[in-house]
């Protein structure tokens, strides 16, 4: 199991594998990031962008 948002806990999240040991994990149609196996973590997507400020 690996730990990828407190609010998503319980939701079921998709994966479509990259290659041997990443895989992108989406959440409806929006990808969340990509979990890397050997690290055991899922990375941010390099199209995220951080909003500053956000209400």
């Amino acid at each position: 199991m690996v730990w990828v948002s407190q609010l998503l806990a319980g939701e079921p999240v998709g994966l479509h594998q990259v290659d041997n040991d990443r895989w992108d994990v989406y959440f409806g149609m929006v990808k969340l990031g990509q979990l890397n196996e050997k690290t055991g973590r899922v990375e941010r997507p390099a199209s995220y962008v951080r909003r500053e400020n956000a209400k």
